[in-house]
């Protein structure tokens, strides 16, 4: 494991977050563009004022994951996430090249761990209830399902 040379919440971290911050934004603008809804349509959806969707698409503030799922679901969207190891995004941009992506997710995380997560059985095409599953029930299930197999 390599060491850091400054410490967390130093100017590389601040730069990190301002990346994030900026792909973030530049996702929630491309979201509002492909649902082609106007900011005033997006805010009725959101039972905001249109200040506050503006506020949020600027950047002013700081947005919580929460507002951020909201609007990305409001657009028609979800998020998903993908975590680079510390500097890789700067090294494949210098490289011009993809950043080289990190295999922590979910999955890999309950196949390590045995987790077992809720599904809302409406994902699952499913009546009423709701099925607790591991991530790979629930793959095997979903592919079931929506082959029509029951």
């Amino acid at each position: 494991m390599k060491l850091r040379s400054t410490p967390v919440g130093g100017s590389d971290s601040l730069l990190s977050a301002a990346r994030l911050k900026s792909r973030i934004l530049a996702i929630l603008e491309a979201a509002l563009e492909r649902s082609e809804l106007t900011q005033v349509q997006l805010a009725d959806r959101l039972g905001v004022r249109k200040a506050a969707v503006n506020n949020v698409l600027r950047g002013n503030g700081n947005v919580t994951v929460s507002t951020l799922a909201e609007y990305l679901y409001a657009l028609g969207y979800e998020a998903d996430v993908t975590v680079v190891m510390e500097g890789e995004i700067i090294a494949s941009m210098r490289e011009r090249r993809a950043p080289r992506l990190e295999a922590i997710t979910l999955r890999d995380l309950d196949r390590a761990n045995g987790t077992v997560h809720r599904i809302p059985a409406r994902q699952l095409n499913s009546a009423r209830s709701t099925r607790t599953l591991t991530s790979r029930q629930w793959q095997v299930d979903a592919r079931s399902k929506s082959a029509g197999v029951e």
